[in-house]
Order: C-alpha cells, then sequence, then structure tokens
C-alpha cells in the first residue's frame, strides 16, 4: 500500500510554503475560507493531473469559479475594474508535491506539478515524479523555488532515483 506523507505546497492560493505532513488517519476540520478546500484541490491536481480544474472545490455549492491561475496567483477578489487582485504578480514558481511511502517496496516516491508562472493566464507546467523524499531544501535554494529548468539540473545531478518529467496531463496519468 502507498501510504500519503507529505504535501508541500509553495506559492498555492493562500500558502507561500507550507509542508503537511500525514499520519494513517486524518482529519481537516476547520472554519470556512481556512483553506480546507485549497488543500484537497491541492492533492487533486497531483492525484489526476488535472489542470483544468475540473475538480476543484467540489464541495461548494453550484459551479466553482476557482481555476489553476486562482491557485498559483493567490486570486484575492474582484478590482474595481472587472480584472482580478492577486497576491502574486510577475515571474514565481509554484509546487505541488506529494510524498508517499510504499510500505510494500520500503521505499519512499515523490509525485508533484512545477509550474513557472509569468503573468495570470501565461505560465509552463510539468509533471515529475522520482524515487526518494521531497529534498530537505524542499526545492528552494536562495529562498527561490526551482524553475523547471534548474529542477531538471537537479535531476539530471542525481540528487533522486529514477526522475521522470512529463510533457502533460494525460501521459502523467498513464504513468
Amino acid at each position: 500500500m502507498k501510504i500519503l506523507k507529505k504535501l508541500l505546497l509553495i506559492n498555492w492560493h493562500y500558502f507561500s510554503h507550507q509542508m503537511i505532513e500525514f499520519e494513517q488517519l486524518n482529519y481537516m476540520t476547520g472554519v470556512n475560507a481556512s483553506g480546507k478546500s485549497t488543500i484537497i484541490d491541492a492533492l487533486q491536481l497531483v492525484l489526476f493531473g488535472d489542470t483544468a480544474g475540473r475538480y476543484f472545490n467540489k464541495s461548494a455549492s453550484g459551479k466553482s469559479a476557482r481555476t489553476l491561475d486562482s491557485y498559483l496567483c493567490g486570486e484575492l477578489s474582484d478590482n474595481a475594474d472587472g480584472g482580478y487582485r492577486y497576491l502574486r504578480s510577475g515571474r514565481f514558481t509554484s509546487y505541488v508535491v506529494t510524498e508517499w511511502y510504499d510500505d510494500v517496496k520500503h521505499r519512499s516516491l515523490t509525485f508533484g506539478g512545477v509550474f513557472d508562472v509569468y503573468s495570470p493566464n501565461d505560465k509552463t507546467a510539468r509533471f515529475f515524479k522520482y524515487i526518494g523524499q521531497i529534498p530537505d531544501d524542499q526545492f528552494i535554494v536562495s529562498r527561490v523555488p526551482l524553475d523547471i529548468p534548474k529542477l531538471r539540473e537537479f535531476f539530471k545531478r542525481g540528487n533522486v532515483r529514477e526522475a521522470r518529467f512529463f510533457d502533460s496531463g494525460k501521459a502523467y496519468r498513464d504513468e
């Protein structure tokens, strides 16, 4: 069985940098707007490899307006001009990463997504997997998350075993 051990969120909605550790049994409680659905949506993103947002905030009544861009940029609200206000703007990198423990093979597996954002609606996304744990630096060097090219270099230097990037969500899901 594969057991979820950790969820790393970097620049994901209101979370600028958060490592969440899981036990065998977990309960998620909190007042409205405390981040419960945000965490569930992050897990769904990694599990389904779906960047279209079809599964985002299914607990909300009616149709959810949450999108991958709103999570990455940290959408706060509408502004007076009919646009949106965001926590993050300009160039930044986001991560949603899960670490699992395979109790049959006795090893850790890491699956995740990295997103280089240039502006709302302009981003590059890659899903990845490898054998091993989330690194101690949590993909951050000099207080800046590794962008996709730097993460590729990190993998090429042999920091993890059997690292693989996927060119599409479909290829990731198929794996």
